[in-house]
């Protein structure tokens, strides 16, 4: 079973309801949010985390996330994982995932969330 992302913080918040979209900015801190380490194959809770951030039962439909400390994470719909990659600068080969070695303090990683 996965280890879940911890505490995430909304950003920002754009727009939705009545059948529109809602795009957030959420953050969440690498080595407080990945609680009980990294899983190699990925963390999940990253939905769960934004219905209780707004208190809605809404679902991501797509999720964007800046390089941050030498690494590159992304969201797997499908399976709500959030899976870290190596950049080329954090001893990770770019497009390479870390494993539960890795050290994520000091990393903040930042997603642009679209959901309804």
């Amino acid at each position: 079973m996965a280890n879940t992302i911890g505490t995430v913080t909304r950003v920002a918040h754009l727009g939705g309801g009545a059948g529109k979209p809602f795009l957030d900015v959420v953050s969440f801190p690498g080595a407080t949010a990945i609680a009980g380490g990294y899983n190699t194959g990925g963390n999940s809770g990253l939905l769960a985390a934004l219905q209780a951030l707004t208190l809605d039962g809404r679902v991501i439909l797509s999720a964007l996330c800046m390089a941050a400390g030498g690494y590159r994470a992304e969201y797997v719909v499908a399976t709500d994982l959030v899976k870290v990659y190596g950049t080329g600068s954090a001893n990770k080969a770019p497009g390479t995932e870390i494993d539960a070695t890795t050290a994520l303090d000091g990393v903040t990683f930042f997603f642009l969330i679209l959901s309804q």
